[in-house]
């Protein structure tokens, strides 16, 4: 089984520079593990993405949730979906702590209107954060549109 340590040395190795192991996989007291290795390049684009918002925003971004295994995404108070991107460690629940989560969203939505990556990319707003996973059809799921 694969732990936090790891999983931090290999972020470290990936220049993640912002984040730690701990804010991308909770529950590990109430049934979520420490997701496979084979998974963990899967998280890269989006952390990466996460981090150049955090460094051009200027903001601390908290991550609300990251890795969930099958067993922790069905539990009720989680709603997770049954083929939910977090499962295979494709996708970041996240906000930001030192602007508005409006900026946040423009940030990363004229980030992904670069042609290179406008159709790679999922996004949904919620009222308090967004969800942002790495997938080959583009979605788009905001309030305002």
């Amino acid at each position: 089984m694969p732990t936090l340590f790891e999983l931090d040395s290999f972020l470290a190795e990936n220049k993640i520079e912002c984040f730690q192991a701990k804010e991308l996989v909770h529950g590990l007291k109430s049934g979520n593990t420490v997701p496979q290795k084979e998974l963990w390049k899967n998280i890269l684009p989006t952390l990466k993405l996460a981090e150049l918002a955090r460094k051009d925003l200027h903001t601390r971004v908290k991550i609300t949730s990251g890795y969930r295994n099958e067993h922790y995404n069905a539990k009720p108070n989680i709603g997770g979906s049954k083929n939910s991107f977090h499962i295979y460690f494709r996708a970041l629940d996240c906000k930001p702590l030192d602007c508005p989560l409006v900026d946040f969203l423009d940030y990363i939505l004229e980030y992904l209107n670069n042609p290179i990556d406008c159709n790679s990319w999922g996004i949904k707003e919620y009222n308090t954060f967004l969800h942002i996973d790495d997938r080959k059809n583009r979605y788009r799921n905001l309030y305002r549109v």
